[in-house]
């Protein structure tokens, strides 16, 4: 029986059987695995991925796949980061930009006019965003079970101050991937369906 982290399952075998929890595997497994789905890759490349990428198992092996196809026409050409990245948002494409819409990362903190409060918040968002896994292992311990290694940030402020830049910006300089969601896309009429769609973005 494969079951995830809510729910359950009951019945008189439950008492009998084996329970094995398997988490997502962190940082330095990742790593191991871009090595072994990326033969060519240099173990520093491989490290880079890991940290970056939020990746299952399974997944890796998909993107990889998808990334040595596209570096296919130039024999000799090493599998790079970008082509990841390309990668992973084809494969993310199918199941999640009909929810969702992808807005291009790009921009840098130069090119964002905001008062140096702001832009000192925004700096420091970015380095809790790159180190969102190491921090839960680097605090003291009452504090490192209740740290979530997800990052939430919330820009407010009237239309035009630079909310959508800033987020692309943040997206850019940690080079990942930036999508927008409309409620009104999420919200079906349908009992249920609503908590779907938002389960399968989420997720």
């Amino acid at each position: 029986v494969v079951a995830g982290r809510t729910g359950g399952v009951r019945g008189d075998a439950v008492s009998r059987a084996v329970h094995l929890d398997l988490s997502a595997p962190g940082p330095r497994a990742r790593a191991m695995l871009w090595r072994r789905a990326l033969p060519g890759a240099s173990a520093g490349d491989c490290r880079t991925l890991g940290e970056r990428f939020r990746l299952t198992a399974g997944n890796i092996g998909r993107v990889a796949a998808l990334a040595r196809a596209r570096g296919l026409p130039e024999p000799d050409r090493r599998v790079d980061s970008e082509d990841v990245r390309h990668a992973l948002r084809a494969v993310n494409r199918h199941a999640f930009e009909s929810l969702a819409q992808y807005v291009p990362a790009g921009g840098s903190w130069d090119d964002l006019c905001v008062p140096a409060t702001t832009r000192s918040d925004l700096l420091d968002l970015q380095l809790r965003c790159r180190f969102r896994e190491a921090l839960p292992d680097a605090a003291a311990t009452p504090f490192g079970g209740s740290l979530s290694r997800g990052v939430r940030a919330l820009f407010a402020g009237p239309s035009g101050t630079g909310k959508t830049l800033a987020a692309r910006v943040l997206a850019a300089e940690l080079r990942m991937e930036l999508y927008r969601v409309d409620l009104s896309s999420l919200v079906d009429k349908y009992i249920g369906q609503t908590e779907k769609n938002l389960n399968e973005v989420l997720s």
